[in-house]
């Protein structure tokens, strides 16, 4: 993950868009969930290997998965 200027996001290694609005990305990731929220976002590049995220970024979280026992 790389942030310029809290205006450009990469992130690199992600497994799809959960959810997506201007004011909040969700990210699924290998081992939980990125969660990006801010102003105007924009997700201006979205490929296999990577995302690129433009906008006013306010906030960056990560939701780690949650295992849970069958036994």
């Amino acid at each position: 993950m790389t942030l310029g200027a809290f205006e450009k996001m990469s992130v690199e290694g992600h497994r799809g868009i959960l959810s997506y609005s201007e004011n909040e990305v969700a990210v699924r990731m290998a081992h939980g969930t990125l969660l990006v929220t801010g102003d105007n976002l924009e997700i201006t590049e979205l490929n296999p290997d990577e995302l690129v995220l433009h906008g006013r970024i306010d906030a960056i979280a990560r939701e780690k998965c949650k295992i849970i026992s069958t036994k």
